[in-house]
């Protein structure tokens, strides 16, 4: 009787352990598919990148977890990016904070005018805040990472070298670029940068302000003459957010290795958009623009006008009981701190 049932453990012990060993063998071979959406046209570099990212998480992967890329706006629209992601419209996306205002208010600090000198620098802060005061703004996800255009000008079709110069142009701007031109005397013109080329040739916008890299890829280096420097830059910030049922989905294993490549290319993107920002800016120069740099005094009284964004990002963030004055100073030291 012993052996008998000791025989009959023993059978069920080996088909247990078959079934166990194809769910195990299953699961080893499951591959998960993500699809990837991004604004940026394939040729562009920032797309390029962000295509290699999808190649380097199924390398190091080993193909379970592949990534299906779709640039050019053609599975999400740049302002329905994140809700796309949420919805499972798009499983990973990238797009700019500022098409969606309001949408992550917290996060608007690192858009402020607070001096940049690199994208880099400005990369390197909003990855040390998102990881600081982890903005419940972001909760419908799980952020992969943040990184950002280099820092803004002013591009015009006469120069511009004191306040004085600026008062009443027309200049195309929207978000955090419309309160900076307001606040240093010029007329807010929001229009698609898809229009900007027709505004600026035509005279409908008399300049422009953005870095100097979107001058090459939407052709503007033809109908603007001069770029201004100030040194209270701003930068606008991008996220890159996966859908969190199909980040849970990924094995413990592979999520990890994905976030190595985060942090990878939280130094790639960086350093990315400050070399597109060095090409522009040079071709810029080689096609016989100018370049003015605001005089000491000149430029504290730029400084001094847009001060009051700050105030103003403060006060909107203690009306919705968030920690902006916390986040702003957070901000100010890291640069006191990291920017050379």
């Amino acid at each position: 009787m012993k052996g008998r049932c000791f025989g009959v453990g023993v059978v069920i012990w080996i088909v247990m352990a078959f079934f166990f060993g194809l769910l195990t063998s299953y699961g080893a071979d499951k591959v998960i598919t993500l699809r990837y959406a991004n604004l940026f046209p394939p040729a562009s570099k920032v797309s390029v990148i962000s295509d290699e990212w999808c190649k380097e998480v199924e390398k190091r992967t080993n193909g379970r977890v592949k990534v299906q890329y779709f640039p050019a706006a053609s599975l999400s629209r740049p302002s329905e990016t994140y809700d796309d992601v949420m919805r499972g419209v798009a499983d990973i996306g990238m797009s700019f904070c500022g098409y969606t205002g309001g949408r992550f208010p917290l996060t608007e600090v690192i858009d402020l005018p607070l001096g940049y000198k690199t994208s880099y620098d400005a990369t390197k802060l909003a990855n040390a805040y998102l990881e600081k005061f982890k903005p419940k703004e972001f909760d419908g996800t799980k952020v992969m990472y943040l990184h950002t255009s280099p820092p803004h000008r002013l591009f015009t079709k006469k120069p511009v070298e004191k306040l004085e110069d600026i008062k009443g142009l027309k200049i195309r701007s929207t978000g955090t670029s419309a309160e900076v031109v307001k606040a240093l005397g010029g007329v807010s013109v929001a229009m698609p940068m898809s229009d900007a080329y027709d505004a600026l040739q035509k005279g409908v916008a008399d300049g422009i302000i953005g870095p100097f890299e979107p001058l090459v890829g939407w052709r503007l280096i033809d109908v603007v003459n001069d770029g201004t420097l100030f040194s209270s830059a701003y930068v606008n910030v991008a996220y890159v957010v996966m859908n969190k049922d199909k980040w849970q989905s990924i094995a413990p294993e592979d999520q990890k290795i994905i976030e190595q490549i985060n942090q990878e290319w939280i130094e790639k993107e960086g350093k990315l958009w400050d070399q597109l920002e060095d090409e522009a800016r040079k071709m810029f120069l080689d096609k016989g623009r100018k370049v003015i740099q605001l005089s000491g005094e000149e430029d504290a009284r730029w400084a001094k006008l847009l001060q009051p964004i700050l105030t103003q990002y403060v006060q909107n963030m203690k009306a919705k009981g968030l920690p902006g004055q916390e986040a702003l100073d957070f901000c100010i030291e890291y640069l006191k701190t990291h920017q050379k």
